[in-house]
Formats: structure tokens, C-alpha cells, sequence
């Protein structure tokens, strides 16, 4: 009996079904279709969209918010090419905007732009946005978590590059990249903040705060800088950059700011010359060596305070090189201060600088010995020669060389005493 009863239902239902899509079936049977609103002519669009528009106002006046935001959103809707879209766009992102909901204001700002370029208020939407960015990027405006206070950098970078995109030959592009580099810097993110530095002075070098860039640039470099101890790259492209600034803006306000900070880091440049200058004399006694990272020092910052001891390394050097040792009747063999990898022979009576004998290929001890063996036998055979192998010292005491180690090499036990 149930069964019955539900077959009876079924004609009813497909009557029902039939009348419901009776509209469409008759426009697919017939060739004709419904005409969407957007297919309708662009002078209906715009009348039946103001209409939507001034329903939205009436609503908007009476604070009722949400229904005027649903009517805006009606007009882009239904009339997406009409002349009041990107208007419906903008009145949705003011009425975030009296919400202080920025985030939904700046998208509906966005699109209005976005989707139609053309927008006469363009300039006004920009300016907005670069309002909301910058409210972003203000601590003061940062949200609360748990009690807790963050700020909106990740948002304010995002909202300042999509201006920069938007319109990047207007004047909110350079003060965006400004605000970027700023934002990454705090953050601590230098890389980002020298990309953002960089775009800055090559696309825009004529703006206003160009100088600010290329000081702000150095400045970023600078902080990278750990120390004369430490790799000198990011000194080298402070230094760069600074002496950029003083040459392509020589009115700038901020010439004597940038002229200490050049100094600043000239003065570590050369301190890193002189750490390695130091230690090839402390450590290596290589004057030769020492004598070159002086100078250098002395070049990158010559009137700092590390050229001066620079200057006081460099006379000492010279008075090494001016000491002369008394070797009674003995050969010395020893290290030419301006050729640590030569040796010189001497001797009381005469002064044989194996240099001149070919002492390049002498290198080692036994080496020295053959070459000592070879004047014994064919110079001097009845004289019984005694010799010493002079390390140079550490460190220079008074005005003499000290020397660390001595090694006697007579002719007899040159083999025990090695």
C-alpha cells in the first residue's frame, strides 16, 4: 500500500520539477537565452548600477554598514564593466577605513586600481594605501596577542611593495623602498634592506631622498661590519658608498654625518691591515711582509689614529735594518731582513752574501753546510772556522736583534750539533 501511495506522488513531482526549470527548457526549445546582467548594454549597466550605488549611500548614511557594503559589492557583481564598479571598490575600502579594518580596506582600494586602471581617483587610492602602509609600519599601531604587543612589519612590507607595483613611476615608489629597507633593517634582515636600498638609487636616482638612500646604504653595509679582525667586505662597500654620497651630493645636509662615518670605517680598514702588518712582525719576522701591510694601513687612513702606530712600526723596521752585528772571527749565518727567504754569510774580515753565490736554491741547513764546507776546503782549509744559525727574534729589544736560538757548526761536529 506504501508503494502505491508514493507512485501517486511521482507525477506530482515531475510537474513540479518541470515547472521550476519551465523557463529555461522554453529558452533552450525556443533559441533564445536569458540575458545576464553584465551582456546587457553599458548604458543599462550604468543605470541599473547607480541605482545600487545611491541604495548603497542611503544605507552608508544611516550607518548601516554592512547593508551598504552588500550593495556596493552588487554594483561589481552584476555590472562588472559599468562606470561605477571601481567606485563601488573604493566606498567598500572607506567604510573599512571608518571600521579600522586596514587590511580590507587596502584590498578594496587595491582592486579598484587593479581592475580598472583607468580609475579617475587612482592618485587618491595610492595615497591611501601609502597612509594604511605606513600605519602598519608605526609600532604605535601594532595588535595585542595574549597581552602581548607585535608589530605589522610582514603587512606594511607587503602593502609598500604592492604600491611600488601599482605605480612605480609615481612619487610613493622611492618612499616605499625607503620604508623597506627600513623595516628589513629593524628586522634584521640585511640583505633585504640593501636590495631594497639598491632599486631605490639605480631606479630612482633624482628623487628627494636619493642621498638619504645611498647614506642609508653605507650605514647598512657598516653594520655588518664585525670588526678589523674579521673579513673587510662590508667595510670595503661602506667605504664605497659613503665616498659616493660625498661626491654626487657635496650640498646635503648630511655631509659632515657622512664625512665621520667615512672615517669610521677607514679607520677600521686600515686597523685590519695593521692586525695582519703586526703579526708578521711579532710572529713571522717578516719585515718585508710587515712593511707592506703598514703602508697599506697607512694609505686607507692616513691621518687616523692607526697610521700613526703604523708610522712607529715602520721606523723600527728601518732601524733592523741599519743595526749591524759584530761577528768577531766567526761566520754568521742569518736572515735578511727585506728577503727573509735568503740567507747572508759573514764574516769579520769579509762579507760573502750568498745571494751573489746563487743562495736561492740554499734553503735548508744542510744546504748552508755544504755550501760552508765548500769555502773551507777551497778558501781557507788550515783555519778552523766556527759557525752560528741565527733565528731572528720574536721581537725587536732596544736597538739590537736579539736572536732566540743559537747553533754552533764547527767544522768537526757540523753532524752532532744539527
Amino acid at each position: 500500500m506504501r508503494q502505491i501511495r508514493f507512485l501517486k506522488f511521482i507525477p506530482t513531482l515531475i510537474i513540479l520539477i518541470f515547472s521550476l526549470y519551465f523557463h529555461e527548457g522554453y529558452g533552450f526549445l525556443s533559441g533564445k537565452k536569458e540575458v545576464k546582467s553584465r551582456d546587457l548594454p553599458l548604458e543599462i549597466q550604468d543605470e541599473r548600477a547607480l541605482e545600487l550605488i545611491e541604495k548603497a549611500n542611503n544605507f552608508r548614511g544611516k550607518k548601516k554598514y554592512e547593508n551598504a557594503i552588500e550593495a556596493y559589492k552588487q554594483v561589481y557583481k552584476k555590472y562588472p564593466t559599468c562606470s561605477f564598479a571601481s567606485e563601488a571598490y573604493y566606498q567598500i575600502g572607506s567604510i573599512h577605513m571608518l571600521r579600522k579594518n586596514y587590511k580590507k580596506a587596502f584590498t578594496s582600494y587595491n582592486f579598484s586600481i587593479v581592475r580598472h586602471p583607468d580609475f579617475p581617483r587612482f592618485n587618491e587610492v595610492l595615497e591611501k594605501q601609502f597612509y594604511i602602509a605606513d600605519l602598519m609600519m608605526n609600532p604605535k599601531s601594532g595588535q595585542y596577542f595574549f597581552g602581548l604587543k607585535f608589530t605589522n612589519y610582514d603587512a606594511a612590507i607587503q602593502y609598500f611593495e604592492t604600491i611600488i607595483g601599482n605605480a612605480p613611476y609615481s612619487e610613493y615608489a622611492p618612499k616605499s623602498l625607503m620604508r623597506v629597507a627600513i623595516m628589513h633593517r629593524t628586522q634584521g634582515d640585511q640583505p633585504e634592506a640593501i636590495d631594497a636600498l639598491d632599486r631605490l638609487i639605480n631606479f630612482y636616482s633624482n628623487s628627494e631622498i636619493a642621498p638619504n638612500a645611498y647614506l642609508a646604504l653605507a650605514d647598512t653595509f657598516s653594520s655588518m661590519v664585525a670588526g678589523p679582525d674579521y673579513d673587510q667586505g662590508a667595510t670595503r662597500e661602506a667605504i664605497s658608498y659613503y665616498r659616493d654620497f660625498l661626491i654626487l651630493f657635496p650640498n646635503s645636509n648630511l655631509i659632515t654625518e657622512g664625512e665621520e662615518k667615512l672615517a669610521d670605517m677607514q679607520d677600521v680598514h686600515a686597523q685590519s691591515k695593521f692586525v695582519i702588518g703586526e703579526y708578521y712582525f711579532k710572529r713571522r719576522s717578516n719585515y718585508q711582509a710587515a712593511e707592506v701591510f703598514f703602508n697599506d694601513a697607512i694609505t686607507v687612513s692616513p691621518n687616523s689614529p692607526t697610521a700613526k702606530r703604523a708610522r712607529d712600526y715602520l721606523n723600527k723596521i728601518d732601524h733592523l735594518k741599519k743595526t749591524e752585528i759584530d761577528t768577531n772571527d766567526e761566520i754568521l749565518v742569518t736572515q735578511e731582513e727585506r728577503k727573509p727567504n735568503q740567507l747572508k754569510l759573514l764574516s769579520s774580515d769579509n762579507q760573502l752574501n750568498l745571494s751573489n753565490e746563487n743562495l736561492d736554491k740554499y734553503s735548508s741547513l744542510t744546504d748552508i753546510e755544504n755550501k760552508v764546507e765548500e769555502l773551507k776546503t777551497n778558501k781557507d782549509e788550515k783555519k778552523a772556522l766556527r759557525f752560528k744559525l741565527f733565528n731572528k727574534p720574536q721581537e725587536p729589544e732596544g736597538d739590537l736583534i736579539k736572536p732566540k736560538t743559537e747553533i754552533h757548526l764547527d767544522s768537526q761536529n757540523n753532524a752532532d750539533n744539527n
